[in-house]
């Protein structure tokens, strides 16, 4: 199997021993089916359009980007219900932005209806609370939400095999300070095999994955590569665990 590249845009008791083995392997089936496969929003991240929905004037790409989404992180069945309860839902656009972590939240917002935290196959949880959550811990707590590109870069299976799993926001979204420049410069190039020239970079956030090991993630503008709209794609940039 061909190993996946930043351009795929990435016992004390016989109980408890069987219920350790059973969700290993159901935890090593999730990442084989991503990768493998290209379940849900795998596939479309390196769709333009899905990558950067957050500026298109049409809530139904985001609508579709939250499904793909669940697609991923459930096993058919479950995402198969959320799925219809969402297509459901109506939609607005997002209030003005207070700080950082709203200026970067998506533009378009899930009005008529709400669904309560819900464990994913990985064991995180997943809610929808006006925006997408999806947290290390149940009940999602409040500033967990993702956007498109925050979306499309945690499920592309690149970084699922590099990192074992869909990591989970684990922080609000933050300024960028002098000192991460240098770091997420290296991080482009040695990661992800980029000029670090082509890029903004917008704002910082934590991910953790589900053994608790913390990143820190850079999320950039790519002025080499365009939407067909001729603005700049978005993406999120993974950096090695923090200590």
């Amino acid at each position: 199997m061909r190993t996946p590249t930043p351009s795929d845009n990435f016992s004390k008791t016989a109980s408890l021993s069987d219920s350790l083995v059973a969700d290993r392997i159901e935890r090593r089936e999730f990442i084989r089916r991503v990768i493998v496969a290209g379940v849900g929003v795998a596939g479309l991240a390196a769709s333009s359009e899905l990558a950067s929905a957050q500026q298109f004037d049409d809530p139904e790409a985001w609508r579709y980007q939250v499904k793909g989404f669940v697609n991923t992180v459930f096993d058919p069945r479950r995402a198969r219900d959320i799925n219809s309860q969402i297509q459901d839902i109506s939609m607005g656009r997002a209030p003005a932005a207070s700080d950082i972590h709203s200026a970067y939240s998506a533009p378009w917002i899930f009005t008529s209806a709400t669904i309560g935290t819900v464990r994913v196959v990985c064991d995180n949880g997943f809610a929808l609370d006006r925006f997408p959550l999806y947290d290390a811990q149940c009940p999602c707590r409040d500033g967990r939400d993702l956007n498109a590109a925050e979306i499309a870069s945690i499920t592309s299976p690149f970084e699922i095999n590099r990192l074992g799993c869909v990591v989970t926001p684990d922080s609000a979204r933050m300024p960028v300070e002098y000192n991460d420049h240098a770091n997420v410069r290296e991080l482009i190039r040695s990661v992800y095999n980029r000029n670090p020239d082509d890029f903004r970079i917008h704002y910082k956030r934590h991910f953790t994955t589900h053994r608790g090991r913390r990143h820190r993630t850079y999320y950039a503008s790519d002025h080499a590569r365009l939407t067909p709209q001729g603005q700049p794609e978005k993406t999120l940039f993974v950096g090695p665990e923090d200590i």
